[in-house]
This record gives structure tokens, sequence and C-alpha cells, in this order.
């Protein structure tokens, strides 16, 4: 079920969302040089906030059994530089519309596996709908994953920039070993690149960004340690309860 939180957005819940991009576009300024796809973020990012007109009909909500995990999500940001962006993420949590991946992204049948559809959910703040500024070549938007998640390999024809909120976090990318990130890394996917990800005790909580071919869907790329990796994450979970 989803809980909605109230009618359409206001201009002046628009305008806490839109600082949140602001916050995001400061943040992201010095960091031209340390990751493909920055440049091109900033590009898009500083068009809309110049140009572009807000969308006044989005309807806020948040999956009711995800509002712990949201919560838990905005808690986990701990690093000093990204304390921004924590705070008016804060302010813009019951101002965005979040959405669980249940074949939005990926055909309804992908062997996703159980721990990524129960354990995902996104909010899009730029893109073709429900966004508070709509394109249709550009996603920018918030990424969570829950605690001891296996986000199985997959790839996709968009380019992806994320910048990790939260951490540790482990990645790979085909073919290398697994590698854990920490708050405030950037991680760039070229396009067609098969990666997977996998949380520990906290939540994953990302920005994401595809900067085009936005409208392609995911493909899942079958490897053969994943029941392992599951059953892993599950044993880890049980010894924190």
């Amino acid at each position: 079920m989803t809980h909605h939180l109230g009618q359409a957005s206001s201009m002046s819940d628009h305008s806490i969302t839109v600082d949140l991009l602001r916050i995001v576009q400061t943040y992201l300024k010095p960091c031209r040089s340390r990751s493909p796809g920055v440049a091109e973020v900033l590009e898009k990012l500083d068009f809309h906030l110049t140009y572009s007109q807000l969308e006044l009909d989005i309807k806020p909500s948040v999956p009711i059994d995800k509002e712990a995990l949201l919560d838990q999500s905005i808690t986990a940001i701990t690093d000093k530089a990204l304390q921004p962006i924590a705070k008016q993420l804060e302010q813009a949590r019951n101002k965005l519309t979040w959405r669980i991946d249940n074949g939005l992204f990926y055909a309804e049948q992908a062997n996703v596996g159980e721990s990524y559809r129960s354990g995902n959910m996104h909010s899009e703040l730029i893109g073709p709908e429900g966004c508070v500024f709509r394109d249709e070549s550009f996603r920018l938007g918030l990424f969570i994953l829950a605690p001891t998640t296996l986000y199985r390999d997959h790839n996709h024809t968009a380019p992806e920039l994320y910048i990790n909120l939260t951490g540790p976090c482990g990645w790979r990318f085909s073919p290398k070993d697994w590698q854990d990130f920490n708050a405030g890394s950037l991680l760039w996917n070229p396009s067609g690149l098969t990666h997977a990800t996998r949380t520990y005790q906290q939540p994953m909580l990302s920005i994401y960004s595809w900067t085009k071919d936005i409208k392609s869907q995911c493909s899942v790329i079958p490897m053969d340690d994943w029941s392992g990796i599951e059953r892993q994450l599950t044993n880890e979970k049980s010894q924190n309860l």
C-alpha cells in the first residue's frame, strides 16, 4: 500500500525540492574531475534550475511499509560534507513521490530476486513523469536499498552516475571483484556495463542519474554466486536482530 501525504504539491513544496536540487548541484560542482558524467549531470541540472517550469500536479506519497526504511536511510547520512543534503532531504521527505520498482525498470518477470523486490525504493526529481522538472531524456532522483540486500547483476543502455550518500556498500563491475565504497563516492556506469550492489547493516541511499536512453529497460545478467551472497546477507541480518 502507498500512503498519500496530501493533495497535489504546492509551490512551497516544490521550492523545498528545488532547494534540494540546488544543494546537490553545489555538492557536485567541485567534483567535475572525479568521475565521468558529472559535467553532463551538472549541465542538465543548471539548465533545469535556470530555465525549466515546475510541474505542479505531483502527489507526494510513501509506501506505508517503507516509511521506516526511508527514515533510517536519511539518518544514515552521517558524512559531514553530505549534511546539507541530509538536512534538506529531511525537509523534502514528505514532498516527494516514492515508488517501488516492481516492473518499472525491468520486465515484470525479470529475475531480480526477492531481496531487491522487497528492499528497493526511489523518488525521481527530474524525469519523464511525476517529477518536479519534466525531461524526456534525463533522469535524476534518489534510490534506496534496504540493509542486507543484493541488487543482482544487471546492465542497461542508459549511462548512469551514482552519488552515494551512505556507506559502505559493495559494488562489482563485470568482470571485476566486489569493492566497498563509502559515503561520498561517485560511481559511473557506462552504457552496457554489468554491475551489482550489495548492502550491509546500513541502507544504501544514493542520488542516481541516467544521462540518456532513459526509457530503455534494465536486463538481469545471471551469475552463479547469487544464492551464496543472499544466504550470507540473510545470516548477517539474523545475527544483528
